[in-house]
């Protein structure tokens, strides 16, 4: 019974010797380095087992994860590089690292990504009313935002505002910084009607916000009278600014000379009054110009906007044209009894005031310019058209040719248009006109595109085709447009990078790994541009993954090589330069065999010497060869191999050369390499010992003479056997 319980436990350890070990947990530890948002970042493993496979994961701040592989060299040390695509959001990232035969992931380690700069586009500033009563003690709430590019709040931002109108009170509510979301409020108070433009200043960042705050303060007098009752304090407000405006009665046309000169733009207020003369300043109706003179330039209809505040100045845009007194009308299109008039005298030029008109042959107060935008690549459709401009010109804006809009200048001889654009190229331009539409000078053209597409993905290829070997590597190839940001590919909770070839621009290269577990799997595609416009393709391709076949050898056979004999590596290897093209010339290699003769070289060259991608094969065992269609003035390396008529090459490539290709250069050596490069025999290379002109031309060339000398010495022969 002992022996067989001895038995039993000894069969028992055997088994647990023979058994797979897995590790149940790591004592990897992983650090990466604090960065910005959209910046890499690097992650280092050290003291771990050298030449073993390393699985990282990140956890984002939104808890999502994302997986990166890579192998520890010989001193157990790996470093990998994170793309800043993976860290667009600010925050706290976790990281931690195991062995890919592992379970568990060891100790977790942390670093931070900061937000990038304020973003002008991103970062608000906004009003809670665009209207409020001029009061002193009612609070308009304006409410700032700070983001960067990405969307991530900036805090601790010290934050002012700034009114157009010194009258105006604003107070923080709490905090003048952002606070964790990047937010942070003021009010804003006034007792004077008008319009204050509110603007936001970033002090911590020495920066002025895009967006601007417009809020139009009014008479709180209506609002109080609406309230009802007999109260003092409405009595004495009402004193106080003159009583409320009862409905419109009449229009006034204000700030006009009495007398002006013909054919003279001027300037003139229209205000609506009651008939107490107190400024209605809600009349929001449409009004509609006349004049006695036939030949006059009038303004259009025109709406009363609650801006106005019942008052609106119209800037160059009333013009007499013939001389005498003349009466200037207003009515109001919904009610002709409300009407205003003037009556103004009109003369001949320097008998009338001195009005500003329009000039193009004196110098302006404002040079005529675009200010924005800049020419350049936007991924947003909405872009400001601004510039400057002498106060009261009409400025027509283009795009492509089609007028987009007309906008007025405004007294601080500015004007700006915010356009919606599609996407594409649109050339944009300005043109100023006088009040009688004649076009007076033209700005220059800005070119922007439009990009708001995603990256298109033409098609996907996977190499090599059918059934994967589980745990076995493969090669995916996507084509899509050139000098993408990142592209990608996600295969089950996995993201592979892709290289962009270098030879091939808009072809994406990477090596994957095939999941250990048999099935079928779908692939999808990240792909991101420059601009950041951002894509996933789903399901784009699809991957069969069958179980790996374990070969079993029951029986080693030792097989003798067989000893390939290559040609000789090249020697002496020079470099010419010209005019996009680098002309080769080298020493003649020798067969490694009695069997065999030079065919040919090939040729390895590229823009880095680690980077020799390109290839080109001569036609025969010429010495000298040009590589044509290179760019100028970049350096480019090349190396040789001879290969021989079975297609064997050498067994080294000759050393590096380096050319330049240069424009308008003579090449005169060439002819010279020609007549002193060294020629193999016949028996080494089975060609004439001619050698052709360099490039692929030679060829004929050499096929001419081989056939000539063929026909000659079988003629001859003939000859000498009939003698």
């Amino acid at each position: 019974m002992y022996k067989k319980l001895i038995s039993l436990l000894s069969i028992g350890a055997l088994a647990l010797l023979q058994a797979p070990t897995t590790i149940a947990s790591s004592t990897l530890e992983v650090e990466a380095f604090d960065t910005i948002a959209g910046y890499s970042t690097t992650i280092e493993v050290e003291n771990a087992i050298s030449y073993r496979d390393i699985e990282i994961l990140i956890t984002k701040p939104n808890q999502s994860e994302l997986i990166l592989e890579g192998e520890t060299d010989e001193d157990g040390e790996l470093q990998l590089d994170m793309d800043g695509y993976h860290l667009k959001q600010a925050g706290n990232y976790e990281i931690k690292g195991k062995y890919s035969n592992e379970n568990n992931y060891g100790q977790t380690d942390s670093f931070k990504v900061y937000e990038d700069s304020v973003s002008l586009n991103k970062s608000l500033l906004e009003a809670d009313q665009s209207t409020a009563e001029a009061t002193g003690y009612d609070p308009v709430k304006l409410s700032i935002t700070l983001e960067d590019k990405y969307g991530n709040p900036i805090n601790n931002h010290e934050i002012s505002i700034i009114s157009s109108r010194s009258g105006d009170y604003i107070t923080p509510y709490s905090e003048t910084k952002t606070n964790d979301q990047g937010k942070t409020t003021f009010y804003a108070y006034s007792d004077e009607v008008g319009i204050s433009t509110y603007t936001a200043y970033d002090m911590t960042s020495n920066i002025t916000l895009s967006g601007r705050a417009k809020v139009a303060f009014f008479s709180p007098t209506k609002t109080l009278k609406d309230i009802g009752g007999d109260n003092l304090f409405t009595s004495v407000l009402l004193a106080s600014d003159g009583g409320e405006a009862g409905p419109v009665d009449h229009f006034e046309i204000e700030d006009i000379e009495e007398q002006v000169d013909i054919n003279k733009f001027v300037n003139f207020t229209v205000t609506a009054y009651d008939e107490n003369d107190l400024t209605v300043e809600d009349y929001t109706g449409t009004i509609r110009f006349g004049s006695s003179d036939d030949n006059s330039d009038l303004p259009n209809d025109y709406t009363f906007m609650a801006e106005d505040q019942g008052s609106h100045t119209f800037s160059l845009s009333l013009r007499f044209g013939t001389t005498g007194l003349h009466t200037l009308s207003i009515t109001d299109i919904d009610d002709r009894d409300i009407e205003g008039e003037i009556e103004v005298q009109v003369g001949t030029e320097g008998t009338g005031n001195a009005t500003v008109t329009p000039n193009t042959t004196e110098e302006s107060d404002a040079d005529f310019t675009l200010l924005t935008p800049q020419a350049g690549t936007y991924s947003l459709s909405t872009i400001e058209i601004s510039g400057q401009a002498e106060y009261g010109l009409y400025i027509d804006i283009y795009d492509n040719s089609e007028i987009l809009t007309e906008v007025f200048t405004t007294p601080d001889n500015a004007f700006s248009y915010e356009a919606d654009l599609g996407s594409g190229l649109h050339q944009l331009y300005a043109v100023t006109k006088d009040a009688d539409g004649n076009e007076l000078e033209t700005s220059e053209t800005v070119s922007v595109t439009i990009d708001m597409d995603a990256p298109i993905l033409d098609y996907v290829t996977i190499s090599p085709e059918g059934d994967l070997a589980a745990g076995s590597t493969f090669s995916v190839e996507i084509f899509s447009e050139p000098n993408l940001n990142q592209a990608g590919i996600i295969l089950g909770d996995k993201i592979y990078e892709l290289q962009e070839s270098i030879t091939t621009k808009g072809v994406y290269k990477g090596t994957l790994l095939a999941p250990e577990t048999e099935g079928i799997y779908e692939l999808d595609i990240i792909l991101v541009d420059t601009l950041a416009n951002e894509i996933q393709y789903s399901n784009q391709a699809t991957i069969s993954v069958v179980e790996a076949v374990v070969v079993v050898e029951e029986e080693v056979v030792e097989i003798e090589e067989e000893v390939v004999v290559t040609p000789s590596d090249i020697t002496g290897v020079e470099a010419i330069n010209g005019d996009s093209r680098v002309t080769l010339t080298w020493e003649a290699a020798v067969s490694g065999s009695e069997n065999t003769f030079i065919d040919h070289y090939k040729i390895y060259y590229g823009p880095d010497p680690e980077l020799l991608f390109s290839t080109v094969e001569t036609y025969d065992s010429s010495t000298t060869w040009y590589i044509p269609g290179l760019q100028n003035d970049t350096t480019y390396y090349f190396q040789v191999v001879a290969v021989d008529s079975e297609g064997a090459e050498s067994l080294g490539r000759s050393a590096t050369m380096e050319g330049t290709p240069e424009a308008e250069e003579v090449i005169e050596e060439l002819g010279k390499l020609h007549e002193s490069a060294e020629e193999p025999s016949l028996e080494e290379t089975g060609t004439p010992e001619e050698t052709p002109d360099s490039g692929p031309q030679a060829a004929w060339v050499l096929l001419f003479t081989i056939v000539f000398a063929e026909f000659y010495f079988k003629t001859k022969k003939k000859i000498n056997q009939k003698i």
